[in-house]
């Protein structure tokens, strides 16, 4: 299967935003990276700063440009109370 995501498409939907993750996202990176409570069910080194939320996010773009992976952002509409998801094929 090829994918390529570059550029990364912006969808909308009335509840929803389906974005690229961006560097403007790295304290909420580093949030879920390095909380223990969410490390347990998935296999990801823990963050110990904000500059290893930036250097995910820069591997996130890198693998996205070469066509390696997937990784997305669910946002809800400023209309509705913000809900972050993040998603990686």
């Amino acid at each position: 299967m090829q994918i390529q995501f570059t550029p990364f498409p912006e969808l909308f939907t009335e509840r929803l935003h389906l974005r690229q993750l961006a560097f403007s996202d790295e304290q909420e990176i580093y949030i879920q990276r390095s909380d223990a409570r969410i490390l347990q069910y998935i296999d990801r080194p823990k963050a110990n700063n904000l500059e290893d939320a930036r250097e995910f996010i820069q591997k996130i773009h890198t693998n996205i440009a070469e066509n390696q992976s997937i990784y997305c952002v669910f946002e809800k509409q400023p209309d509705v109370d913000r809900y972050d998801m993040f998603v990686e094929y």
